[in-house]
């Protein structure tokens, strides 16, 4: 059996992804989470074959840093990201964090089942995604912000909560902590307070 670790904390979308995988591959004994906590542990006691792990985790580490804790103590592991992110930025992150692969969520089954096929055998697997990185891209990388990101960094910046953003932007406080995750990536940043001290330059 090859042994397989889901970390998304949409659990919908773990429990559906793994049901997908059960049903085409008969060798796969499937374990999923919804948080960080409890991984580790898990990892030296069942000693997964490959890890797909979601890079925008909705808590104080996001995936790119789990990704380098993981290898940090299980330098062996092989992890492929899942993502709804296809910008350079995280790409990037995750190549250099040390996953093997990448995968876009709305993918399909079948390139699922490759890269999961790919990485076991020892090689990478970014297919769908290389085409968006040249040559340059791992010696200098910018950081590109839409509106709502820009907006939702100044609110933080000045001491807002999650919850006051939401009530300000009539949007949810989910949607509020997706966007936090995504620029805690996007400034390589472990928490807000870090995130802010990085951003003070940019917004100048």
């Amino acid at each position: 059996m090859i042994k397989l670790f889901i970390l998304d904390d949409h659990t919908l979308f773990a429990q559906s992804l793994a049901s997908l995988l059960l049903q085409e591959r008969q060798d796969f004994d499937i374990q999923f989470f919804d948080k960080s906590a409890g991984v580790m542990a898990a990892i030296q006691t069942h000693n997964p074959a490959i890890i797909l792990l979601d890079i925008n985790l909705q808590e104080e580490i996001n995936g790119i840093q789990f990704c380098k804790t993981i290898l940090n103590k299980y330098p062996n592991k092989l992890i492929i990201a899942l993502s709804m992110f296809h910008e350079k930025r995280h790409i990037l992150g995750m190549k250099k964090a040390g996953a093997k692969g990448y995968l876009i969520k709305n993918t399909s089954k079948e390139k699922i089942l490759l890269a999961i096929d790919t990485v076991l055998e020892g090689k990478n697997y970014f297919n769908e995604v290389d085409f968006v990185l040249t040559n340059d891209d791992f010696k200098s990388e910018t950081i590109d912000l839409n509106p709502r990101e820009k907006k939702i960094l100044e609110c933080l910046m000045i001491g807002q909560t999650s919850k006051a953003i939401a009530q300000q932007l009539n949007v949810s406080i989910k949607t509020i902590e997706f966007y936090r995750s995504s620029l805690l990536i996007k400034f390589n940043a472990k928490n807000v307070v870090e995130l802010i001290n990085k951003a003070k330059d940019y917004l100048g």
